[in-house]
């Protein structure tokens, strides 16, 4: 039966969550996720219970309300994977996610759409609350229809027009996370600005330093080296020729050398610059992407997790500039935003 597989299912992601472990302690109290690793093995307690009252109380459910609720089970269940998935990003396998400027932005907004979290779950699983309330009332109740069909009508009543409310209410948490994430968004497109701009007059000073030096290269082989004559070789100074040579040599060497290597400082120091300016302008073109594709996907929850969790993804997924020798190890492509393109079109659909 279609409702017994889903309730496999959420039984094996139940058991999946409790063992995950993303509180990250050892990053220290400004770094780690221990709320939000208590919040989300807290609501899994509550779904586990969910669970196990759908299966004790199965047949006095009536088939449709459980098939729901089954639903937005598995939504939850979804969900809270993708908050672990969004820690794990963020702090990266091997820690070094802390030590990104925006850090404590992104932290913030995690953990406050965690605490959020627990009004959508209350608000949808109200009824099923309600209605194990009612199951357990009637096994106390004698089963004479007379006496309390007139209560159950009220119930019934009362459930409806809670329902309306709590959809209304759904509505309103959602827009005030949507709010509060947004500000998190513009909070982190404005500190990438700034950062790209600081690298972007930094690379522009180290350019003026290496083209400097260049110039200061070329006038010292003009003027020093290429009209420099090495001493003449003869009869009285052939045997001593060598410590004649020597220091001629060596004085021509430190005239280029010292030169060459403010080339060489300021070059590396722009690659340097430069290869930060990229990466911080590309997080500040994915999060411009952010609001685009969010304009677009506009109240589909879903595929708004999804969308966040993909541009999490593609706004730490610095760039291969090419100015830098292991900017390799992240090879950019365009890879990354059709696979976001495909994901949401897949949530859509589904």
């Amino acid at each position: 039966m279609e409702i017994g597989r889903k309730l496999l299912e959420i039984t094996s992601e139940i058991e999946k969550i409790k063992k995950e472990d993303v509180s990250y302690s050892n990053l220290g109290e400004q770094n780690n996720f221990v709320l939000a690793d208590e919040l989300i093995k807290k609501y899994i307690n509550i779904i586990e219970d969910v669970v196990q009252s759908i299966k004790e109380n199965y047949e006095q459910n009536e088939y449709l309300f459980i098939y729901n609720i089954v639903d937005v089970l598995l939504s939850f269940i979804k969900t809270l994977n993708s908050f672990i998935n969004q820690i794990r990003t963020l702090v990266q396998s091997d820690g070094k996610g802390i030590y990104n400027g925006n850090f404590p932005n992104q932290r913030e907004g995690i953990i406050k759409a965690i605490k959020i979290f627990e009004n959508t779950i209350k608000s949808q699983l109200q009824p099923q609350f309600l209605t194990n309330k009612i199951i357990q009332l009637s096994k106390t109740i004698p089963q004479d229809k007379s006496k309390y069909e007139t209560y159950l009508k009220d119930i019934e009543s009362l459930s409806n027009e809670y329902n309306a409310k709590a959809k209304n209410i759904d509505k309103i948490l959602n827009k005030l996370q949507d709010i509060s994430l947004e500000e998190t968004v513009k909070k982190s497109k404005l500190h990438f600005e700034h950062l790209a701009k600081n690298h972007g007059k930094n690379q522009k000073a180290w350019f003026i330093s290496a083209v400097l030096s260049l110039i200061w290269l070329g006038i010292t082989i003009y003027y020093y080296i290429v009209p420099s004559v090495p001493p003449e070789i003869n009869k009285e100074n052939s045997e001593f020729y060598f410590y004649i040579i020597l220091p001629f040599i060596l004085k021509r060497i430190f005239q280029i050398l010292i030169p060459l290597l403010v080339l060489k400082v300021s070059l590396n120091k722009y690659n340097a610059e430069r290869n930060l300016k990229i990466i911080y302008d590309h997080r500040e073109t994915a999060l411009d992407l952010y609001y685009d594709f969010e304009n677009s996907i506009g109240e589909n929850t879903e595929a708004k997790d999804t969308l966040r969790l993909e541009i999490t993804k593609l706004l730490f997924h610095d760039p291969a500039t090419g100015y830098i020798h292991n900017s390799s190890d992240s090879d950019f492509n365009i890879n990354p935003v059709v696979n976001m393109i495909d994901s949401l079109k897949k949530t859509k659909e589904s």
